[in-house]
């Protein structure tokens, strides 16, 4: 006896074709305007604290703030600005990205005030990578448009040379008062010898060594 015929063969091939143009056809979005994007995974948020230890001369009234990649490097952005806490510290709270480095610098309130290393010269930018819940500390040794000046120095003008010339004196801790000698020395280029603000390349930080 022959083999018979499965009924409905038509019906039969219309569902595997239907089958398999379901399987291989593309997710679409919730539109139908193509393919729907990959899903990306969240950054995670990491919420920081930051506290700096300011000079003491940093002038009374001034806020310090933090400046970097993170906020478009604005030195003076109001939602930047550190608060002063009284123990004398600055602080500030920061949302950023857990993970992703970030640079930055402190100033207080300018490109023009911002800080500097104890010579008064120029430092790379700082960086930290956020982790969440962290406090970060950090110390400002002197800001661009402070001097680094320090000690009892008295400053004259001398006008019997040509043109003029300035001379700054030295005094050691406790000259006034005391009725000790003390030996003279007699250093040129003195625009060098005590100020970052007034040397060339870098101050020689005589004041700061004759303090110790």
């Amino acid at each position: 006896m022959s083999p018979r015929a499965a009924p409905f063969p038509g019906l039969f091939l219309l569902v595997l074709s239907a089958c398999s143009l379901s399987s291989s056809a593309p997710t679409t979005s919730a539109t139908g305007q193509g393919p729907a994007p990959p899903v990306e995974p969240s950054a995670t948020a990491a919420l920081i604290t930051i506290r700096v230890d300011a000079p003491n001369s940093t002038p009374a009234g001034d806020v310090v703030h933090i400046a970097g990649d993170f906020q478009g490097w604005n030195p003076a952005s109001p939602a930047h600005a550190l608060v002063h806490q009284p123990d004398g510290l600055w602080t500030i709270d920061l949302n950023l990205t857990a993970g992703q480095p970030i640079q930055f610098k402190f100033t207080h309130g300018s490109w023009t005030r911002v800080e500097k290393d104890a010579a008064g010269l120029e430092i790379p930018n700082r960086t930290l990578t956020p982790v969440a819940g962290q406090t970060y500390d950090f110390t400002v040794a002197t800001w661009a448009d402070l001097g680094t000046l320090t000690g009892d120095v008295e400053t004259f003008s001398h006008a019997p040379f040509r043109g003029g010339r300035t001379v700054r004196v030295y005094l050691p801790p406790g000259y006034r008062t005391s009725t000790d000698r003390y030996p003279v020395l007699y250093l040129h280029d003195g625009q060098n010898l005590f100020d970052v603000r007034t040397s060339f390349a870098g101050e020689w930080r005589v004041d700061e060594t004759c303090d110790l």
